[in-house]
């Protein structure tokens, strides 16, 4: 029996093949398959790469923010802003079930292991203080304050508008 009829004959064996939700659902499976044995084909596996986290630019990135919003109400001048937050990065790993308090460890291409990273959870803002280079009525304060709450979702509390 030649290459081509022995084709044939497997194919025509399996009518099943010919239903269009079973061929797409194979054609998935093969792609998956493929996926995982090209997938990390000359590329960095997603826990082999350090990720590394710069407060300081994170700070800054939120005080550019507010200060961008700011200058977008009427009335505002120049402004400086500050931001602090209430706490640093927080790292999330998978926790394995079976054992309860275990972490799921992965290694490395170099051998090292380290806990298998699901997230990492960005500080929250504690409070915001703007100085205004010029005087500015309780009104435009009150629009600025009702701005910076809804901004970093702290309360009122939290926020000083000075002149």
């Amino acid at each position: 029996m030649c290459r081509k009829e022995w084709c044939k004959t497997v194919i025509a064996g399996f009518d099943f093949f010919k239903k269009k939700g079973v061929m797409l659902v194979v054609g998935g499976v093969i792609l998956g398959v493929l996926m995982i044995i090209f997938g990390s084909y000359g590329g960095k596996n997603e826990t082999e790469s350090k990720i590394e986290f710069d407060e300081k630019s994170y700070t800054a990135s939120l005080e550019n923010t507010a200060k961008e919003m700011l200058s977008q109400v009427d009335g505002v001048g120049e402004v400086k802003v500050a931001v602090t937050l209430d706490s640093a990065y927080e790292t999330v790993y998978a926790r394995d079930g079976d054992a309860g308090n275990g972490y799921i460890k992965v290694r490395s291409s170099d051998g090292d292991e380290s806990g298998l990273m699901l997230s990492v959870r960005m500080p929250k803002v504690r409070g915001v203080a703007v100085v205004c280079e010029k005087k500015c009525g309780a009104d435009l304060k009150r629009e600025m304050i009702d701005l910076l709450t809804a901004l970093f979702d702290i309360s009122s509390a939290d926020v000083f508008v000075g002149a």
